[in-house]
């Protein structure tokens, strides 16, 4: 299995696992095998999520908001009560991040939401 032992994290999330807990570690086991190489995945990140990679508060921030956003199917009042604020908070967030990615979110949805995942558990420079 992946170095992260996906296996052994889906075998100890059990059966009295609800579904977030086994989506929990599917996620940490496609992060792992996407980072199997360190230097790629370095490079997705920064190539995917551009100004959105930087290592401040703003751009984290916008990126939690995206990947929350992602992750309730693109619903802002979902991702507002899964982050604690506002639906028009989260509009305004996810408005700002695709003027800085220079395109719509659901454009490029996958990737996107695999470099959010990947800069979530590894960082965004996905130090070695």
């Amino acid at each position: 299995m992946s170095a992260l032992g996906g296996g052994r994290a889906r075998r100890d999330a059990g059966p009295r696992a609800e579904g977030g807990a086994a989506l929990v570690a599917r996620g940490v086991e496609i992060v792992a095998l996407a980072a199997h190489d360190r230097q790629h995945t370095t490079a997705f990140i920064a190539s995917t999520l551009g100004p959105l990679a930087a290592e401040n508060a703003r751009a984290a921030r916008l990126r939690e908001t995206l990947r929350a956003y992602l992750h309730d199917g693109s619903r802002a009042p979902r991702a507002a009560h899964r982050l604690n604020t506002h639906r028009n908070t989260i509009l305004h967030r996810v408005a700002r991040a695709e003027e800085l990615l220079g395109h719509p979110v659901e454009e490029h949805r996958l990737e996107l939401a695999l470099a959010l995942e990947l800069a979530h558990w590894l960082g965004v420079r996905a130090r070695a």
